[in-house]
C-alpha cells in the first residue's frame, strides 16, 4: 500500500445491468471513497444494457469494460463450457495486462459468478475479497461449471475474505471446503432516507390498495404465487375485484413473462395486474404502494424487503433465505410458508382488513427497525473494517 491513508480497490462485478447486487456495490462504493478516502475502479463485462456503466459516469468512478465469461452454467454443455473456460484464460490474462501496473491494492468481487478476482489478485499477489450474494441454484437456478465443491476450494484458495450477505447464505458455504474463519457476513445497506419525509397520507384512503412486488420475473422469483392468490382472493370475495391493484417491477424471462401474462389473461385478472418493467426510480414508486410481496423461493438477502420497509410498506414476505432473519412476523412484516398459496391468501386477507392507523403502526416499527439495522452507512464501515484487516496481514 503507498500509503496509509488511501486504498485503491478493483471492484469485479458479473453483468452491467443496475439490479440488486449492482446498486448495492454502486453504494458501497460512494461510501467507501467518500468516507474512508477509497480509490475505486470497476471492471464489468461487455455486453446487456450497460446501465451500471451510466450510474458510474453519474457519479465519477473509473471503469473498464472488458470481455470475460462467467463461470456458471443453466443448462449444462460440456463443450461449451469447455470453450468458455478456454476463452476465459485468455480474456484473464488479458485484463491482467491492463491493469498490473495500476498499483492496486486489493480486490473486490461482487458476486460469486466470476472466478475473474480470485485470477487476478494471484498474479498481482494482493488481498482478495469475494463477496457471495446468491444462493446460485436455489434463487437463480445457477451451478458452477467446475461444481460446487471445486468452486468452493478455489475461494478458499483464492481469497482473504469471503462475505456472505445473511446467516441463511453463509450456512451453504460452512458447509463447504471453505475455511469457517474466513467466512463473515455482512447484510447489504441501502441509502436510509429521511423518514420524517416519507408520507403517511397514502393510508389516509384505502378505497384502492396497491400491492407491488420488485425483482426479476422469473419462477425463482415466485411472481406466479402472488398471482394464484389474488385469483384465490378474488374468489373468496369479489368485491375485492375493485380494491386491488398489482404491480410488478422488474424485466424478466420472456417465456415467464408469457405465462404470467396467460394465467392473469385466463382469470380476468387484466384490469388488477401491471407489468412495469424496469423502473429508474424506485423510491418514488413505492411512495405510493401500500403491501410489498417477496415470494422468491430462496431469498440470499432480501434487498426489496428493506426498501419496501424504508418506503413503508407492510411487507408479505415467503419464510425461504434470509426472510426471516429481517422480518419478526406480526411485528415489522408478515411470513407465509413458501410457496403455500392458501397462506399467503390468509395473510393478505388479513392485512386488508387494517385501516390506517394499524399500517401507519405496522411501518413505524418496520421503517425504524430497517433503518437500525440496514444501512449503507453501517455495511460500509464493516467493510472498511475487512479491508484493514486484510492489509495489515
Amino acid at each position: 500500500m503507498r500509503n496509509q491513508y488511501q486504498i485503491k480497490a478493483l471492484f469485479i462485478t458479473h453483468n452491467s445491468e443496475f439490479y440488486g447486487a449492482n446498486k448495492s456495490m454502486l453504494q458501497l462504493i460512494i461510501e467507501l471513497r467518500d468516507n474512508y478516502n477509497i480509490n475505486p475502479i470497476v471492471i464489468l463485462p461487455k455486453g446487456g444494457s450497460q446501465s451500471l456503466t451510466k450510474e458510474l459516469i453519474k457519479h465519477d468512478i473509473y471503469f473498464l469494460v472488458e470481455n470475460f465469461l462467467l463461470w456458471i452454467y443453466e443448462d449444462y454443455n460440456p463443450l461449451k463450457e469447455f470453450v468458455k473456460n478456454s476463452l476465459n484464460k485468455i480474456y484473464f490474462y488479458q485484463i491482467y495486462k491492463t491493469i498490473k501496473d495500476l498499483e492496486i491494492d486489493l480486490i473486490h468481487t461482487n458476486t460469486s459468478v466470476t472466478n475473474l478476482g480470485g485470477f487476478l489478485s494471484s498474479k498481482l499477489k494482493i488481498p482478495h475479497i469475494w463477496h457471495i450474494r446468491e444462493f446460485g441454484k436455489e434463487d437463480y437456478n445457477i451451478q458452477f461449471s467446475c461444481g460446487f465443491d471445486k468452486a468452493s476450494k478455489f475461494m478458499n484458495d483464492h481469497a482473504n475474505k469471503i462475505i456472505c450477505i445473511s446467516k441463511a447464505l453463509s450456512k451453504k458455504y460452512l458447509n463447504s471446503s471453505i475455511n469457517p474463519n474466513k467466512i463473515k457476513v455482512i447484510y447489504n445497506g441501502l441509502l436510509v432516507p429521511d423518514l420524517n419525509t416519507i408520507s403517511i397520507e397514502k393510508f389516509k384512503d384505502l378505497s384502492i390498495i396497491n400491492i407491488c412486488l420488485i425483482g426479476y420475473l422469473s419462477s425463482e422469483k415466485g411472481q406466479i404465487d402472488l398471482i394464484k392468490a389474488i385469483n384465490q382472493l378474488i374468489k373468496d370475495d369479489d368485491t375485492l375485484k375493485n380494491k386491488l391493484k398489482v404491480h410488478f417491477l422488474g424485466e424478466g424471462k420472456e417465456n415467464y413473462i408469457r405465462e404470467l401474462r396467460e394465467l392473469i389473461k385466463n382469470n380476468g385478472l387484466e384490469e388488477i395486474f401491471k407489468f412495469h418493467g424496469f423502473v429508474e426510480n424506485v423510491n418514488l414508486f413505492l411512495s405510493r404502494m401500500h403491501i410489498g410481496v417477496v415470494t422468491s423461493k430462496a431469498e440470499a438477502f432480501g434487498r426489496v424487503t428493506i426498501e419496501y420497509m424504508l418506503n413503508r410498506l407492510i411487507v408479505i414476505a415467503s419464510d425461504s433465505g434470509a426472510n426471516k432473519e429481517i422480518i419478526r412476523n406480526g411485528e415489522n412484516g408478515f411470513i407465509y410458508q413458501n410457496q403455500n398459496i392458501l397462506d399467503l391468501v390468509d395473510i393478505l386477507k388479513k392485512v386488508l382488513k387494517f385501516d390506517g392507523d394499524h399500517f401507519i403502526s405496522t411501518t413505524d416499527k418496520s421503517s425504524k427497525f430497517a433503518k437500525d439495522n440496514f444501512s449503507s452507512e453501517k455495511n460500509s464501515t464493516l467493510i472498511y473494517q475487512i479491508y484493514k484487516e486484510v492489509l495489515s496481514e
